[in-house]
């Protein structure tokens, strides 16, 4: 979700962007955040205006690891079966 501005015929004095960062299998919550911040600082580097008002990067809900199952363990073959 994006937010900003009070009226649309207005120059927004902040905007807010609320997303969801994916975690991937092999990786942390922690190295989850530390990479989409480094791809944000990344992709805003050398714009003069934002080098000057960089973004606030703020976790605000909860965070959940990703997970991973033996493709051999019993409960694949007993959700396949019922399935």
């Amino acid at each position: 979700m994006v937010h900003g501005g009070v009226w649309a015929s207005n120059v927004m004095e902040q905007i807010t962007a609320e997303l969801r960062v994916g975690v991937t299998i092999d990786e942390s919550i922690q190295e989850a955040e530390a990479r989409f911040e480094r791809t944000l600082r990344q992709a805003i580097a050398g714009d003069p205006w934002l080098d000057a008002h960089p973004p606030r990067i703020e976790r605000t809900g909860a965070a959940f690891g990703s997970s991973s199952i033996d493709p051999d363990h019993p409960l694949v073959a007993a959700l396949l079966e019922a399935a």
